[in-house]
C-alpha cells in the first residue's frame, strides 16, 4: 500500500511538472523544501535541468 502512495505521489509530481509547477511549488505542497523536492522526485529531460538545481 504504501509503495502505490509513493507512486501515486511521483505521479502527481510529475504532471505538475509538466503543467509548469516549480520546484518551490511543488515542495510546498509536500512540506518539504525546494531542494528536498528536487532530489527526491527527479523529472527527466521534460524538466529543465537549471530549474531543479537552483
Amino acid at each position: 500500500m504504501l509503495d502505490q502512495a509513493h507512486r501515486l505521489v511521483a505521479a502527481a509530481v510529475a504532471a505538475d511538472r509538466a503543467a509548469g509547477a516549480d520546484r518551490a511549488s511543488i515542495g510546498a505542497a509536500l512540506g518539504v523544501s525546494p531542494d528536498n523536492a528536487s532530489r527526491r522526485y527527479r523529472i527527466t529531460p521534460a524538466a529543465p535541468a537549471e530549474e531543479w538545481t537552483q
